[in-house]
């Protein structure tokens, strides 16, 4: 083991919730609150919940005591610091940890090209000029590491610009690290960033790799523990399609009652409601038609979303096989309710509205059902 103490110190807090990108509310103590710095703009779904565990290191700004560095996700340290991520990458070059940049030559960080600039330029021993983009991927779920876990044109346009390269005799290199021990593949986010993926799979001459490593502690990185991991283009290329599945979440503000076509008038509980459904022709013009408030009722679902109820934020699970009722059906073991009938004509289930009395957002347990189907793993056992 080759430890790596990337802060002096660091502390446990626990989440409340974000305030915006960089900004995150948590509770040091009891009954002490605080704003901490965040250093990733990624959506970190499944490490933002209220009650999880952020650790935080000290620093001194105008604004922050506090910068939040890491997290604990299904058994392993997440390092979420990505303005740090560079420079572990130069510790694993300098270590000669990964056999490509053995020995380099030389070694240049954020090298400008075209307008563009990259993380790294390496000339290697056999003369390659590498020129290398760095990727944080802290979404790694049930052994599935996934990126990007939001759209992301900054990456798509390194991508695209990376891959032309090659004719000015570079060696265009894009590099996912992930800061999850139990990665053991790694997927590009389809369902979030269809674009980024499809780029990534159609684009032969750029050289892709993940890597996993391991943080000892939130602020301690084994620089020994770097491992590449499978890089699964094909589980991502099989998926690439317009069909899947998807999840509405509508916030209700208080007691109402509807009339829903042929279902008749139906009693809403203040709450959240979680809407599943599938378009297995076309996914992404069925969620835009979802946001519409001018259009005409043709499903169940038409009657109360957008208005009156508040449709806050969906989930979409690009598949090819069809998985909503095997959603539904998880989901309704958690939920605290559900409205009989809607949305299920055509299913086996009671049915596809389900009720929360609180944001199933910052409930882990409905997080961890949406990874499931979004990694392809929901049939594994743990």
């Amino acid at each position: 083991m080759k430890a790596h103490r990337v802060y002096d110190n660091w502390k446990e807090s626990i989440f409340i919730k974000r305030l915006n990108r960089f900004t995150i509310l948590v509770e040091l103590k009891k009954d002490q609150r605080i704003n901490a710095y965040l250093p990733n703009t990624g959506r970190l779904q499944e490490h933002l919940i209220p009650g999880h565990k952020i650790f935080l290191t000290k620093i001194k700004t105008e604004k922050f005591d506090y910068k939040a560095v890491a997290s604990y996700y299904q058994g392993s340290y997440v390092f979420l610091d990505t303005v740090k991520l560079n420079r572990m990458f130069e510790l694993f070059i300098n270590n000669d940890l990964i056999e490509e940049f053995n020995h380099p030559v030389l070694t240049c960080r954020e090298y400008t090209i075209e307008n563009h600039r990259y993380d790294f330029f390496l000339r290697d021993r056999l003369n390659n000029r590498n020129l290398i983009e760095i990727k944080s991927c802290t979404l790694c779920h049930n052994h599935t590491a996934m990126f990007p876990d939001a759209p992301s044109k900054r990456a798509l346009s390194h991508i695209f610009h990376l891959s032309g390269l090659e004719n000015l005799s570079y060696k265009p290199w894009i590099i996912f690290l992930i800061s999850h021990s139990r990665a053991e593949r790694f997927i590009p986010n389809l369902h979030t960033d269809p674009e980024f993926t499809e780029a990534l799979i159609k684009l032969k001459n750029l050289n892709i790799a993940a890597f996993r490593y391991e943080m000892i502690d939130p602020v301690t990185v084994d620089l020994d523990s770097l491992y590449r991991i499978n890089l699964d283009l094909k589980s991502a290329k099989d998926h690439l399609t317009i069909s899947g599945s998807y999840l509405l979440i509508l916030e209700n503000h208080e007691d109402i009652n509807i009339k829903i076509g042929q279902l008749g008038k139906i009693s809403f509980k203040k709450g959240y409601y979680v809407y599943i459904g599938s378009a297995m022709n076309g996914l992404d013009q069925r969620l835009n038609r979802h946001h519409r408030s001018l259009k005409k009722k043709r499903w169940h679902i038409d009657y109360i979303s957008p208005n009156p109820m508040r449709l806050i934020k969906d989930f979409k699970i690009r598949r090819r096989d069809r998985v909503e009722d095997k959603i539904a059906d998880d989901l309704m073991k958690i939920a605290d309710g559900y409205i009989l009938n809607f949305g299920s004509s055509d299913s086996r289930l009671k049915s596809h509205l389900l009720f929360f009395k609180k944001s199933p957002l910052q409930n882990q347990l409905f997080i961890k059902v949406i990874l499931n189907y979004q990694t392809f793993t929901e049939n594994l056992i743990l």
